[in-house]
C-alpha cells in the first residue's frame, strides 16, 4: 500500500512540475507525500487505538483478590466472596490460588459466625460448610501453610462436628492430618495433647517448611 502511494506521488510530482514548471521537484514530492500521509496515515493510527493488549491472568486475579481483602476488612462479606471467586476463576490451579481459596473460606466463615448468633441467617445456606470446602481446596494447592489447617478446624467448630472430625483425622495415615488433630485438641482446650501431636509431626518431618512454622507456633 505504501509503495503504491509513493510511486503515485512521484509520478504526480513529475507531471505537475512539467505542467506548471515548478523549480524543485524534490520539494513538491515532499509536499505531496506529506499530504498523502495525512489522508492515508491518519486512519492507520485510528485503527491502532483498537488494539487489545494480552491480559496477564495472574496479575488480574491478584487484583480481584486484593479487592476482596478490602471488602473483607470492611465486613462486606458478599462482595468479598464475589471478588475471591473471580480471582479463582481466572487463576484456579496455582500456589497463589491457594490464598484465594483461603480468603474465600475466611469470608464464608465470617458469615458462619454471624449465623451462629442470628438464627434467621441460617436459612441463607451452610456457610461453615462452604468455608470448609474452601480451606480444603487451599490445602490441596498448598499444604505447607499452617494457617489453612487452623482455619479448617474453625469450620468444624461452627458446624458442630469437632468430635466427628477428630475421630476421622485421628485414624488417618496421612501425616499432615496430624496437624488438624493438633488444632482440634487446641480448639477443645487440650493444650498439652496438641503440643504432643505437633512435636511428633515436627520430629518426623524436620525438613518441611510447615514444620518450621509449626515449631515457631508451639513456642
Amino acid at each position: 500500500m505504501l509503495y503504491k502511494c509513493f510511486t503515485f506521488c512521484n509520478l504526480l510530482a513529475r507531471k505537475i512540475k512539467t505542467s506548471f514548471n515548478f523549480r524543485s521537484l524534490a520539494y513538491y514530492k515532499l509536499l505531496i507525500i506529506f499530504t498523502a500521509f495525512l489522508f492515508l496515515g491518519a486512519p492507520a493510527f485510528a485503527y491502532g487505538e483498537g488494539i487489545v493488549q494480552p491480559i496477564d491472568a495472574q496479575n488480574n486475579a491478584q487484583m480481584h483478590n486484593n479487592q476482596g481483602v478490602l471488602y473483607l476488612r470492611e465486613r462486606d462479606y458478599l462482595a468479598a466472596i464475589k471478588e475471591f471467586k473471580i480471582a479463582i476463576a481466572i487463576n484456579p490451579k496455582t500456589q497463589a490460588s491457594a490464598t484465594y481459596y483461603n480468603n474465600l473460606g475466611c469470608a464464608y466463615l465470617e458469615i458462619a459466625k454471624l449465623q451462629s448468633t442470628h438464627a434467621n441467617l441460617k436459612k441463607e445456606g451452610d456457610f461453615a460448610h462452604f468455608a470448609q470446602i474452601s480451606f480444603e481446596d487451599a490445602i490441596k494447592l498448598d499444604g505447607m501453610n499452617l494457617t489453612f489447617y487452623k482455619n479448617l478446624v474453625d469450620t468444624f467448630y461452627y458446624q458442630g462436628t469437632m468430635n466427628k472430625s477428630y475421630l476421622k483425622y485421628r485414624d488417618s495415615k496421612n501425616d499432615f492430618d496430624k496437624i488438624i488433630v493438633g488444632f482440634i485438641h487446641q480448639k477443645q482446650g487440650r493444650t498439652e495433647a496438641a503440643k504432643t501431636v505437633f512435636d511428633e509431626f515436627v520430629s518426623q518431618n524436620p525438613n518441611l517448611l510447615i514444620s518450621k512454622s509449626l515449631a515457631q507456633y508451639i513456642q
